[in-house]
Formats: C-alpha cells, structure tokens, sequence
C-alpha cells in the first residue's frame, strides 16, 4: 500500500448500513467511522467513498450529512435529550446537585426505588454505564446548566 502502512489502513472504515437514524450515526461516528453509507448507493459513490476515506478524508451519504448537521446546529433535539421526562429531568438534576438517593426521593416525595428506576432509565435513555457519565452527556446535550 504505497504511502501508508497497514495499521494505517486498519483504522480507517466506511459503514454500508441501511440505518439512517441519528443514534446509528452517532454510535459509528464514536466507534471511529471515517464514512456513513446507506445501502441504496449506487456503485459510483461507493468508490468515491472508499477513494476518499483511504485519501484520509471523510464521506458522508447526502441523508446522513443532513442528520449530522441537524445534530450540530439541535444537540438538545437528540433523541436521549427528547425521551427524558420531566420527572427524569427533576432527579437528574438532584443527582448532578450532589444529592443521594435517599435526599433526592424525600425532596420529591417518592421512594428510593422509584428514584433508582428513574437513573436506571436514564442511563439506558442515554445510552451510558453510570452517574458521571449520564452527568457528563446531560450537559453535552444541554440538558442541565
């Protein structure tokens, strides 16, 4: 591979996928994709994707650019900020405050296990393994202050 060597080429990649929802496009552009493609592409930009990637660029389906602009000029329109209730909202608050469980459900006269239900729900909502990293996307995406 002239001008390159195989590492280099290794950690380049172009998704073929027929997913266009913007949580599919996150999640690749995360894991490290240089390329998004719907499958119903013809052959032309296909190679023009694969050239255009190995050149060291990126390339990005017509749709998909669109998504990706959207995320950038709306990050608080992504779908993990839009299914947070507004209770969710309420105990993310708390737990960014530095409440504990038990605080945060005597404040909002409920119990400690509707409280842990609501964190649970989040971290699924936004797609993270704990606290600090709920706490972490919630101000990326805006939702808290």
């Amino acid at each position: 591979m002239p001008g390159t060597n195989g590492l280099e080429a290794l950690i380049k990649f172009v998704v073929l996928t027929m997913h266009e929802e913007r949580e599919y496009v996150q999640k690749a552009l995360k894991a490290g994709a240089d390329g998004y493609l719907l499958k119903n592409i013809d052959r032309v930009e296909l190679e023009k994707a694969i050239h255009t990637v190995y050149e060291g660029g990126k390339y990005f389906s017509p749709a998909i650019t669109a998504i990706l602009a959207d995320t950038v000029a709306n990050p608080s329109s992504s779908p993990e900020a839009s299914e947070i209730t507004p209770r969710e909202k309420e105990v993310l608050t708390l737990v960014a405050d530095g409440h504990s469980t038990k605080q945060i459900a005597d404040q909002l006269k409920i119990s400690i296990r509707t409280v842990e239900t609501h964190r649970i729900n989040m971290l699924k909502k936004m797609g993270v393994n704990n606290s600090a990293e709920l706490i972490r996307k919630a101000f990326e995406l805006g939702l808290l202050n």
